[in-house]
């Protein structure tokens, strides 16, 4: 998951260059993101939260991908971005991450402060 296409797609490139595997959703996970995120947004893997300024759907989002069965681990890199920040997002992360019992790596380039 990313806040911007570019960083998604270098993420799934490391991916396959470590020999693994991005998941597929599955099919209700995939419908529900089609109707949670705008069209001009990657809703596959790796999704892409560009345009999705809500926390609430930021949440639901992390909720429908760590609950689907195909998926073992989530991975966010966070670029500066003005609206999601590390501590706007952090405890939605951390419920979610409890609740899946999954585990939830948070990448973040930001300036200081």
């Amino acid at each position: 998951m990313s806040f911007q296409a570019g960083p998604g797609i270098l993420l799934a490139d490391e991916v396959a260059r470590r020999g693994l595997a991005m998941a597929v959703f599955s099919p209700p996970t995939q419908d529900r993101l089609n109707h949670l995120l705008p069209p001009m947004t990657i809703r596959t893997n790796p999704v892409d939260m560009a345009f999705a300024r809500d926390e609430k759907a930021f949440e639901e989002v992390v909720r429908l991908i760590l609950r689907d069965e195909n998926v073992d681990a989530l991975v966010i890199f966070l670029l500066h971005h003005p609206f999601m920040t590390p501590r706007r997002i952090k405890d939605s992360l951390l419920r979610q991450r409890e609740s899946s019992g999954k585990p939830v790596l948070l990448c973040a380039n930001s300036p200081r402060g």
